[in-house]
C-alpha cells in the first residue's frame, strides 16, 4: 500500500536515487514493494527472535530492524517463523505501531508462529493452531492458520493464510518428517478447506527441485505433482537457486528453504513472476545477517487477476455491493442485490473485529436494496461492512472521517 509520500515524487526521484546511493548502508530507504491496487504477503524466518543466547546478539537492534524491514516494504502481511519469546513479538507489534496488528501460535514447545498485519487491509476472522495431534511431525511447532479478509480498494478477497515452519536438517529421520508434515498438511486443505482460497507461506526446510536429503526427492513431491490444485510460487526461485537461507554473511551460499503455496482458487490472482526474495536488505540494513536474521524475506503480490472476483472465491453466484459516500461523514449507504429472496443482514466491525452496527431485515425481495450506516457515535477510522443474504457475503471496507 502507498504508505510513504516519498514514493510519489514525480520530477524528484531522480534526485531521490541520487541521494540513496551516496547513502551509507543503515541510512538507505528499503524499497517498497506494495502498491494501492494490491496487496502483498511474505513469509520470513527471524532467526530466534526474542532469545538472547541464540541468533542476534543484540535483542534490541534485531527488533528495530525487524520492525524496519515490515514497515519499510510496505508488504501487507508478513508470515514470521522461529519467534522465541511471546513478549517480545509484542513488543515489535508496539514498535509497528497501531496501523499494524498480530497473532501468535500458543502450541507446541518449539519456536513459535506468528502473523503480522496492516489492520486496514487485513481483517482477521479466525485463528487456530492445526494438525496439533500431529505437531511432532512439524518438529513440535504445529501450523498456524487464520481466516481472513483482505480489504482491496475495487474488492475483498476471502483467503485462509497458514504459516509453517518445518523440521529442519538433512538427516533421514528428519527428511520423514517433512515428508509426513507435507503430506498431513495437504490432506487438511484437501478436507477442510476445498474450494478456498489459501496461501501458504513458511520455511520448508529444504528444496523443491530435490531434497537435501542425500539428493532424495523433494519431500513436497505430492504437492508439486498436484499442479492442478497447488501452485510453488517460489518454484522459479529454486529453479535459479535464489537463496533464502543465508550459509555466509553476503548470502553467497546457501538454499532455497522459504516458499509461498497456493490452491487454484486464488492462483489467477497471483501478479505473475511477482514471487521474489526480498535481497535488498542484504545491503541496506548494517550487517543483516548477524543483526537480523539468516533467512532473506520471500514475497509475492496478489490482486490484480480474474480471481478477485467473489464467484470464483466462492463458486456461487453473490450479490453485487457497493458503499457510498466512501469515506463518508455524517452516513454512508450500502447499497447491493439479491439475486435470490430471503433475510439480509448487515454487520459492522471496528479494526479491533468489534460489532459496532447490526441490522437484520427478515425479508427482502429480488433486486436492489440499501441499508444506510448512520455516523453518530462512530469514531473516525476504518470499518468492515458484511452483507450476508442467501446468495453469499460480501464485505467492503468503509472508512469515516471528521
Amino acid at each position: 500500500m502507498n504508505h510513504h509520500p516519498w514514493r510519489r515524487v514525480g520530477g524528484t526521484w531522480g534526485v531521490v536515487l541520487v541521494l540513496l546511493a551516496v547513502l551509507p548502508a543503515g541510512a538507505q530507504h528499503l524499497p517498497a514493494r506494495g502498491t494501492a491496487s494490491t496487496f502483498e504477503a511474505a513469509t520470513w524466518n527471524i532467526n530466534w527472535f526474542g532469545s538472547p543466547a541464540n541468533g542476534p546478539s543484540d535483542e534490541e537492534q534485531q527488533l528495530r530492524n525487524v520492525a524496519r524491514v515490515i514497515r519499510e516494504s510496505e508488504i501487507d502481511l508478513w508470515a514470521v517463523q522461529e519467534i522465541d519469546d511471546a513478549a517480545h513479538f509484542q513488543r515489535l507489534l508496539d514498535e509497528l505501531g497501531a496501523e499494524w496488528a498480530g497473532e501468535i501460535s500458543r502450541t507446541g514447545s518449539n519456536f513459535k508462529l506468528g502473523f503480522v498485519y496492516r489492520r486496514d487491509v487485513i481483517f482477521v476472522r479466525q485463528k487456530s493452531a492445526i494438525l496439533t495431534s500431529h505437531a511432532a511431525d512439524f518438529a513440535g511447532r504445529p501450523p498456524l492458520q487464520i481466516e481472513a479478509d483482505v480489504m482491496l480498494p475495487a474488492d475483498t478477497l476471502q483467503v485462509v493464510f497458514i504459516n509453517l515452519h518445518m523440521k529442519a536438517f538433512g538427516d533421514d529421520r528428519s527428511y520423514d518428517q517433512r515428508v509426513a508434515g507435507a503430506r498431513l498438511l495437504k490432506e487438511h486443505v484437501d478436507i477442510h478447506l476445498t474450494h478456498r482460497a489459501v496461501v501458504i507461506l513458511g520455511d520448508f526446510n529444504d528444496e523443491l527441485g530435490s531434497s537435501i536429503s542425500n539428493g532424495r526427492p523433494s519431500p513436497y513431491q505430492e504437492l508439486l505433482e498436484a499442479s492442478d490444485e497447488y501452485a510453488f510460487l517460489s518454484w522459479t526461485l529454486d529453479v535459479r537457486d535464489a537463496r533464502t537461507f543465508c550459509a555466509t554473511s553476503t548470502c553467497s551460499a546457501g538454499s532455497t528453504f522459504d516458499h509461498i503455496l497456493v490452491t487454484n482458487e486464488i492462483v489467477d490472482a497471483y501478479d505473475v513472476a511477482s514471487a521474489e526474495t526480498y535481497a535488498e536488505v542484504l545491503g541496506i540494513v548494517e550487517g543483516y545477517t548477524t543483526t537480523t536474521s539468516d533467512h532473506l524475506p520471500v514475497y509475492a503480490r496478489f490482486g490484480t487477476g480474474s480471481s478477485t472476483g467473489y464467484e470464483r472465491r466462492s463458486g456461487r453466484t453473490s450479490p453485487s455491493l457497493t458503499v457510498y459516500p466512501n469515506p463518508f461523514v455524517a452516513s454512508t449507504a450500502i447499497e447491493y442485490e439479491m439475486n435470490v429472496p430471503g433475510p439480509a443482514g448487515l454487520t459492522l466491525y471496528d479494526v479491533m473485529g468489534r460489532v459496532v452496527r447490526r441490522h437484520v431485515d427478515p425479508y427482502r425481495a429480488t433486486g436492489m436494496h440499501r441499508f444506510r450506516v448512520d455516523g453518530s457515535g462512530l469514531a473516525a477510522g476504518v470499518y468492515m461492512a458484511q452483507v450476508d443474504a442467501p446468495g453469499g457475503r460480501l464485505t467492503a471496507r468503509v472508512v469515516r472521517i471528521h
